[in-house]
This record gives structure tokens, C-alpha cells and sequence, in this order.
């Protein structure tokens, strides 16, 4: 399969949507709604056996969900400065040891978003600065209560879950450096 045309039908702020031509390996055409999106960055950030997560109102779901932190990449960004700049903005925290550890697609089905996970083991407070639409709460949890509300079903965001599952791993089998 291969996409032979797409067509922009919808431009938004941070994204678009687009209606690919798809022509399969049997020669037939078909379209797919896709959602065109710069990509996003997951932080970890993990210190001293506790994570620093972010509770906020999400539109999208009608719920306030808890989430690691997390943005849009803005154009010309690199996934690396937009996790510092998200991390900063939604905690309050500056990383001062960070890396990237994975991607992963979250919606492959109709979207292609791809999600840059970071790790961010020390940080210092600096005062958030979350942007104007941002209700956020800061939440402070240990690892081991954090993996326990994802096995129970707590946690509702996949990218979250993933992110606390790597952890929880990475923790178990001392391989977190």
C-alpha cells in the first residue's frame, strides 16, 4: 500500500486534517481521514522514587485526567527543547538531566502523531507557567503507587501508562542509566 494523494481539508493550530488516497497492493484506491500532527514530547520525571505528574481538565474526554507532562511540538522545535520548555511550563520544573528514551506512534490508525518519551532525573523548581487554557495541579507520586493505579485501571492516558510501565521496568531491573 502507498498513499498516491493527499489534500488538506481542515487547517488548525497545532494540526490538520487530511484526506489521503491510499492505493492497496491490489491496485484499488481508497481514502483515509488522517490527522496531520508536528508530533508531541512525554516527560518522565523522576526523582527520588516519586514521579511529577499534572492533573488538568481535558475538552476532548469531559474528565480531569492525571497525565505525565506533555506538549506539541511548535514548528522548527527540537523534541528535545520542547520537552524542557513543557516540563518547565506545566511543573514548574527545569530539567538539569534529561534524555530521550523511545518514540511511539499513539493513534496510528488516523493519526501521525509521534510521541518523543524523555526521562528527566534531576530537576530544580522554578515556578510553572502554564499557558492560558491551562488549569494544571501538580501530582506527586511515588513509582510503586503510580504502576499499582495503572494495573488497576486509575490511569485513563495511554501515553501515561506507557511511560509508568517503562519506568516500573527499567526500575525493577536496575537499568534506569
Amino acid at each position: 500500500m502507498r498513499v498516491i494523494d493527499q489534500k488538506i481539508v481542515l487547517e488548525g493550530k497545532s494540526f490538520s486534517f487530511a484526506v489521503y488516497k491510499v492505493q492497496t497492493t491490489t491496485g484499488k484506491i481508497i481514502e483515509r481521514l488522517v490527522v496531520k500532527h508536528p508530533g508531541c514530547v512525554v516527560i518522565i520525571p523522576y526523582m527520588d522514587g516519586y514521579l511529577y505528574l499534572v492533573r488538568q481538565y481535558r475538552a476532548a474526554t469531559g474528565e480531569t485526567l492525571i497525565e505525565l507532562p506533555a506538549g506539541t511540538i511548535e514548528q522548527g522545535e527540537k523534541p528535545l527543547e520542547c520537552a524542557k520548555r513543557e516540563l518547565k511550563e506545566e511543573t514548574g520544573l527545569e530539567a538539569l538531566n534529561i534524555r530521550e528514551l523511545f518514540t511511539a506512534y499513539l493513534a496510528p490508525g488516523y493519526s501521525s502523531e509521534v510521541a518523543h518519551f524523555f526521562l528527566a532525573t534531576k530537576f530544580r523548581s522554578t515556578g510553572g507557567k502554564p499557558e492560558e487554557d491551562e488549569e494544571i495541579e501538580i501530582v506527586r507520586m511515588s513509582v510503586e503507587e503510580a504502576y499499582l493505579k495503572v494495573l488497576n485501571g486509575s490511569f485513563k492516558d495511554a501515553k501515561t501508562m506507557l511511560g509508568i510501565l517503562w519506568l516500573k521496568d527499567r526500575l525493577s531491573n536496575r537499568r534506569l542509566t
